[in-house]
């Protein structure tokens, strides 16, 4: 299967990038929403079956015979407040490119399972973003020891953003 060129987003696998989504529910119900990533080679041909590893690298979901790969998980119930998903793609990413991939393109499937009661899901739309290497740190990775003495001076602090609400009891002593 070919895609046009115009429909195609082109990535360098050797960068990593962030791709998220947004979807909501409108009541709670039991169907499920989810984006489907396709990649496709340099010639614009679908990546399928050997090609679109089953189960892909750090993917929560895929299907090699149609070349989907999915995030959120497809079993994951679409919430009833908007909510970000977001998955982290390339050699520094939770999930990984397939090794022909070139281009991509990005979809939805909303209501997926049509089980009654069917209620309408929302998607809030698709970014993909080049990470710069601040944004590939994880929460809670910079610690106290991460930081060198002497690094973090009140001229580098926000005004007021330290109050005392944000000091334990007894942190300060002299």
């Amino acid at each position: 299967m070919q895609v046009p060129a115009a429909y195609r987003t082109p990535i360098d696998t050797s960068k990593t990038y962030l791709f998220e989504t947004w979807f909501i529910a409108t009541a709670a119900q039991t169907n499920r929403a989810f984006a489907s990533i396709r990649f496709y080679d340099v010639n614009g041909v679908l990546l399928t079956g050997a090609d679109a590893p089953n189960p892909g690298a750090g993917w929560p979901g895929t299907n090699a015979s149609a070349g989907n790969f999915y995030f959120p998980a497809v079993g994951a119930v679409t919430p009833t407040t908007w909510t970000r998903t977001a998955l982290t793609v390339g050699p520094n990413g939770v999930a990984q490119f397939p090794a022909k991939a070139a281009y991509f393109t990005a979809g939805a499937y909303l209501n997926y399972g049509s089980v009654a009661p069917i209620v309408e899901s929302q998607w809030g739309g698709f970014r993909v973003t080049e990470m710069a290497r601040g944004e590939l740190i994880v929460d809670g990775a910079v610690t106290a020891n991460s930081i060198a003495a002497g690094a973090v001076t009140a001229g580098k602090i926000a005004a007021n953003a330290v109050t005392a609400n944000e000091i334990a009891a007894n942190a300060i002593t002299t």
